[in-house]
């Protein structure tokens, strides 16, 4: 039934991509049915609206595996934000005989009419009837997100900051097929990008931070396995470029934040270890200070700094859980370390920055990318879901201007030189 928020109006498109031919996966056997995992979205999760009546085509994939008996049906159920189903639609899967593993891919109309927030509950069903666990993926009609103009260059495993002083967003080195010194600036006011002198050192993985009108870029990897120690001051003034004190860590895959005018850079990876290394450069004396370290060593992290303490959020762990969703609070004053809520989705390679003392993690990956948006509230140690980011991607890059947030480059598949702005005040 559609009544004007979203619907499934039709499954467009099978097709099966066979990942194993026998001896059945894990996750099923002869009496539990079949199972689904792996639920992904390759196209765009937040649409516009459109009063006009619009729809937008919505294509996706999953992972079954199924030693039970061969695949029959395929549903989609559709939800609003209120928990009440809009919608239903089975269509019968061909070609799956004897196939126990492989990939489903699959696509739907889902109708811009109304905005808010929408769910797709997806399961399939075997030859005997016995149905799979249910998976649920969100879809977001909302113009809390717009595209703005590409950067010049693609690229990931870049960095960027605002600069307040300059009105301007700075988005700097990464990698395609090699390390990038490329730096370019995007005025938001006019929509343009300007390329400016490129850094000394080409490289990706890196961390940067802001001070007045310097941009500090550290560490960072100048091959595919090359860490380094350099960190290199970018007047947004004068369009020059100046080496510093080099970090005493050489690491990459770092996170760093500035507080009072220091930058503190935490995490990252050296000599095959994780690091809970917490290093601090005070740049009116061109010195660095160890503090200490980050009680869960840990590299591609995001740090981010709130009222005057440093939020190491998320990232690759020296676990038995490779990615992790933990958050450890740091105090200068103190110099110790608080264990806070955890991440609602774990994650790593992702980008976060601070609006109005919020901070906002977006993108990133798992075994697959990331496309939620979860915003963390430092006050009340809580965590709550926004609208999505139109562009699913890992190894991007953010920036906040204006109250605004800018999602910068990435990778999924391709590198990317796209460019989202989310305006918080049209999510509430």
């Amino acid at each position: 039934m559609k009544n004007g928020c979203l619907f499934v109006a039709a499954l467009v498109l099978f097709s099966l991509s066979t990942v194993g031919c026998s001896g059945g996966g894990s996750g099923s056997s002869s009496t539990s049915g079949p199972a689904i995992s792996d639920l992904y979205y390759s196209s765009p999760v937040t649409f516009a609206p459109d009063s006009g009546g619009g729809s937008e085509q919505v294509t996706a994939s999953l992972r079954f595996e199924s030693s039970a008996g061969d695949l029959s049906t395929l549903t989609l159920k559709s939800f609003d934000g209120s928990g009440q189903q809009i919608d239903t639609v089975t269509t019968p899967l061909q070609g799956v005989s004897d196939i126990t593993s492989g990939i489903i891919n699959f696509s739907f109309s889902a109708d811009t009419t109304t905005e808010g927030y929408f769910s797709i509950h997806v399961y399939v069903t075997d030859e005997h009837g016995a149905r799979s666990n249910v998976l649920v993926a969100p879809l977001y009609v909302s113009d809390a997100w717009t595209t703005k103009s590409p950067m010049p260059t693609a690229r990931h495993g870049l960095s960027a900051a605002a600069v307040a002083a300059s009105g301007a967003l700075y988005a700097v080195g990464g990698w395609t097929t090699h390390p990038h010194s490329t730096l370019e600036a995007y005025n938001p006011d006019t929509d343009t990008w300007t390329t400016k002198s490129p850094m000394p050192t080409a490289r990706s993985r890196m961390a940067v931070g802001v001070v007045g009108s310097d941009l500090y870029v550290v560490g960072g990897y100048t091959t595919s396995t090359t860490k380094t120690a350099t960190l290199e001051a970018y007047n947004t003034d004068t369009d020059t470029w100046t080496t510093k004190s080099p970090m005493p860590t050489a690491r990459g895959c770092i996170a760093a934040d500035v507080i009072d005018g220091s930058l503190y850079v935490v995490g990252g990876q050296a000599s095959g270890k994780f690091l809970g290394t917490l290093e601090v450069y005070n740049p009116n004396t061109d010195t660095w200070t160890t503090k200490s370290p980050m009680p869960t060593p840990r590299m591609s992290l995001e740090a981010v700094a709130v009222n005057g303490k440093l939020y190491a959020i998320g990232g690759d762990a020296a676990t038995s859980i490779p990615i992790g969703d933990t958050v450890e609070e740091y105090d200068p004053a103190t110099d110790t370390w608080t264990t806070k809520s955890p991440m609602p989705s774990i994650r790593s390679a992702f980008a976060a920055v601070a609006i109005n003392n919020k901070i906002h993690v977006i993108g990133g990956n798992t075994w697959t990318a990331i496309i939620s948006q979860d915003v963390y509230d430092p006050a009340t140690d809580t965590w709550s879901t926004k609208v999505a980011m139109p562009t699913s991607r890992y190894l991007l890059a953010a920036a906040a201007l204006n109250d605004t947030l800018f999602a910068i480059g990435g990778h999924l598949n391709q590198t990317y030189a796209t460019v989202e702005q989310y305006d918080p005040s049209k999510d509430p």
